[in-house]
């Protein structure tokens, strides 16, 4: 068997109850809300029991009313955000999106930041959890 037949067979072998096509239109979904500071449907892709880190290991919701809250608030604190998605890799019902996201308090300078955003998805197609990976190497100055 060839390398590429192995790995494909790997791949085909990694349990999912999803298509690919849900998890990509749930992620962009999300991903979409942020210029338009739409947090109803931001919080509509989640399950009502979740898990919520930002970044991973600083748990800021645990079901959608404290989600709701925690995007709310950073909203309210006069933070801009803007996506720019780089990479969506889909595995089983999992999803890790890499992107560089642009942000600003108030009028201070913003700053670019690399992120990577891992998706869980339960059988219903909803998040029942998101992890955000980033570190201090990950910012650097805006450019845009």
């Amino acid at each position: 068997m060839s390398t590429i037949d192995n790995f494909r067979r790997q791949l085909k072998a990694v349990p999912a109850n999803l298509e690919r096509a849900h998890i990509e239109t749930v992620v962009h979904r999300f991903m979409s809300t942020y210029p338009t500071k739409d947090v109803a449907t931001r919080v509509s892709v989640f399950a009502e029991e979740l898990r919520f880190e930002d970044p991973a290991g600083l748990r800021f919701a645990s079901n959608k009313e404290e989600l709701e809250k925690f995007f709310q608030d950073t909203i309210d604190s006069g933070y801009a955000i803007r996506f720019f998605p780089d990479r969506l890799i889909v595995d089983g019902d999992e999803a890790l999106q890499i992107a560089r996201v642009w942000l600003q308090v108030h009028d201070s300078d913003p700053i670019l930041l690399l992120l990577h955003l891992h998706f869980v998805f339960d059988s219903d197609g909803l998040v029942t959890q998101l992890r955000t990976f980033f570190d201090e190497d990950s910012v650097s100055v805006s450019a845009i």
